[in-house]
């Protein structure tokens, strides 16, 4: 049961404004009623609620484990290392004397991560199988062991100029000659693959060359004129420049504005060495070659006319902006490096096709991060000149603890997650974002895509019997809900109809096996657990294997406990927003974990772009309609700023 990741497609220019200007004044942030923010970095936390139980094992661990040996789904993100060897990633805390000797300790079936050294947070990572979660349970000194993986949930000029950039730039360079394009910073990117080879993610380093005018018509014509490489003012075949086409694609990646002619701030040319009519890179070539591969140059414009006049030079690209790359299994490939370098990992994505399908966010990200050869190019990221350093792959953590060796300005974090998260900053994965700025890089997080469509209703529910409606609009195999609530609950029923009448009740307590539904092979998971802030948490996943029908589904709750409940439910399913609900929804409270941390730069979305192909953005300047809105459900408004959004960048 694999569904899309829940990852945000906000842009981060702001990441650059963070690390080296200061950019426009955003829209209206956090709450649909108008209400001001506050700084995230004076937040004080309140203290927990200590009448609330909370279990020392996070029911989603003994769940996972379970699922995987009865062979049933078991609702969370596809992990090979899991499947492999039935050792689940987990956080450990222990208790306020920590782990002896500020080490974790041996036990058996559990496999320690981070060289069995604490996060900054205060955690370990580890991989456990049963044994090793009978191990943790019986030791004494074992304060919380937490799920270390999430349930599944399944254009840059502009936004240059939007946030002001461009023309600081300029005014920068003008006054003492500084270019103010991220040179010396260091940025981290939290992600999934990136295409190394993708033309905008080298820098033009590689040496300034005379183009030859053969047909003598004043202008650069692709595929007639050369590139002198070897400077001797003589042509030959081999120098023979051709087009690299860029062609826009919009967020259901359809071309768009296509063209044929050669757009000298656009378009890349590459020398074809063997004449096999495309641009090789990767396999044949090493570290120490420029781009990876053939000779790739871009136009080098100098007096912006859209032309490349005679009296102009093409810049060749060679320095790949990747500093070092950590892929989800854990090998590191380092820039220069003769063996395991940036050029070995490219070779690897390659030549996995499902990797290379996943590999178009983190392609885009690093793109608007860091891409762009120069910053006269017109698809230059935020900070051009800065390096970066890429955390690859679902185990997020892991990534995280490894970027904050390297010592980073600012790590990118562009995912979020709405659901099976109590969304008030007190989880592992918060928390270790709270640990990203007390090291003394930024955090800068998004704050996620689920204002739109209804995803959801804040109510509150009386003593006696309540519900709400929804409807699924697209046949999902995966249906999602979770009930949060800032207060202790001594009783509250759950139960879902389905669409086809189907009447399924929830245990009080969570569920350690999937659970059967009548009518097919169909079953349920539920979690119930507090979190150490005192949210009260309710958390169920379906599943089907032939999808659950489109329809209405009925929330029925019966609350017992003396008093009416207020309660946060969220909704997603496989496609992330075709379960919505029908009444009480409202875009407040919208922002996804871990954006929810007290310390995050959290960063939601305004629009640059209108039109179709701009996607489901709203008008230019305002908020986005799908971008996350505060306060977060303790009340505490944690969004800081606002970022263009569906810029075009580099993709696959």
């Amino acid at each position: 049961m694999i569904k899309p990741e829940p990852i945000c497609s906000i842009s981060f220019a702001c990441l650059f404004v963070a690390l080296t200007a200061c950019g426009p004044q955003p829209p209206e942030l956090d709450r649909a009623d108008g209400a001001s923010t506050q700084s995230a970095l004076s937040f004080e936390t309140e203290p927990a609620l200590q009448s609330a139980a909370r279990a020392r094992l996070d029911p989603r661990v003994r769940l996972a484990l379970s699922a995987r040996s009865t062979g049933q789904p078991n609702g969370f993100s596809a992990d090979a290392r899991f499947d492999e060897s039935g050792r689940f990633p987990v956080y450990v805390r222990f208790a306020a004397s920590g782990a002896p000797g500020g080490v974790a300790p041996e036990l058996p079936g559990v496999e320690w991560g981070n060289g069995a050294e604490p996060l900054p947070s205060g955690a370990y990572l580890a991989r456990l199988d049963e044994t090793g979660l009978g191990a943790l349970e019986a030791d004494p000194a074992v304060l919380r062991v937490e799920s270390g993986m999430e349930m599944e949930q399944l254009q840059l000029d502009a936004a240059a100029e939007s946030v002001r950039i461009t023309p600081l730039r300029r005014k920068v360079l003008a006054v003492d000659g500084t270019r103010l394009d991220g040179s010396g910073r260091l940025i981290a990117d939290i992600d999934s693959d990136a295409f190394v080879f993708h033309p905008g993610l080298f820098r033009a380093d590689a040496g300034a060359y005379a183009w030859l005018d053969v047909d003598n018509d004043g202008h650069f014509v692709p595929g007639v004129d050369l590139v002198d490489i070897d400077r001797n003012g003589v042509a030959t075949p081999e120098e023979l420049a051709h087009q690299l086409l860029v062609q826009k694609v919009n967020s259901q990646f359809a071309p768009f504005d296509s063209h044929s002619d050669f757009r000298s701030d656009e378009d890349f040319l590459f020398l074809d060495s063997n004449s096999n009519g495309e641009r090789d890179y990767g396999e044949g070539f090493t570290e120490d070659t420029p781009a990876y591969g053939e000779p790739l140059f871009v136009a080098d414009d100098a007096n912006g006319n859209g032309v490349l006049d005679p009296s102009e030079r093409v810049l060749r690209l060679g320095t790949s902006v990747f500093q070092r790359i950590r892929d989800e299994e854990g090998a590191v490939f380092v820039r220069g490096a003769s063996q395991a370098g940036i050029i070995d990992y490219g070779r690897a994505l390659v030549q996995d096709t499902e990797r290379l399908r996943s590999a178009a966010h983190g392609t885009m990200m690093c793109g608007i991060l860091a891409g762009g050869p120069y910053p006269g190019h017109r698809w230059s990221g935020m900070a051009p000149g800065a390096d970066v350093v890429l955390g690859a792959g679902r185990l997020r953590p892991e990534g995280i603890a490894w970027a904050l060796k390297f010592a980073p300005d600012a790590i990118s974090m562009p995912f979020s997650q709405h659901i099976f998260s109590p969304l008030d900053g007190s989880s592992e994965i918060e928390q270790l974002v709270d640990s990203v700025m007390k090291s003394g890089s930024i955090p800068v997080v998004s704050a996620g895509n689920s204002a739109i469509r209804a995803m959801h209703a804040e109510v509150t529910l009386p003593v006696g019997s309540s519900s709400l409606s929804l409807t699924s609009k697209l046949p999902s195999s995966g249906l999602y809900l979770s009930v949060l609530s800032r207060r202790p609950v001594e009783s509250l029923a759950l139960s879902l109809k389905l669409a086809d009448g189907t009447l399924v009740d929830m245990p009080s307590d969570s569920t350690s096996t999937p659970v059967k539904i009548s009518g097919g092979e169909r079953s349920f998971n539920h979690i119930a657990d507090v979190s150490n802030r005192g949210t009260f948490q309710r958390h169920i996943q379906l599943w089907a294997p032939n999808q659950f029908p489109t329809g209405t589904y009925t929330l029925n709750a019966t609350l017992s406990d003396g008093k009416p409940l207020d309660v946060h439910v969220y909704s997603s399913d496989d496609y992330g927003y075709g379960f919505t609900f029908n009444d009480h929804a409202t875009v407040s409270s919208t922002i996804g974990s871990p954006a929810t941390a007290d310390d995050a730069l959290t960063v939601t979305g305004y629009s640059v772009h209108e039109g179709p192909n701009a996607g489901l953005v709203g008008p230019a300047g305002q908020l986005a309609d799908f971008a996350a809105r505060g306060p977060r459900i303790d009340g505490f408004h944690n969004l800081d700023l606002a970022a263009p959004v569906t810029p075009l960048s580099t993709s696959i």
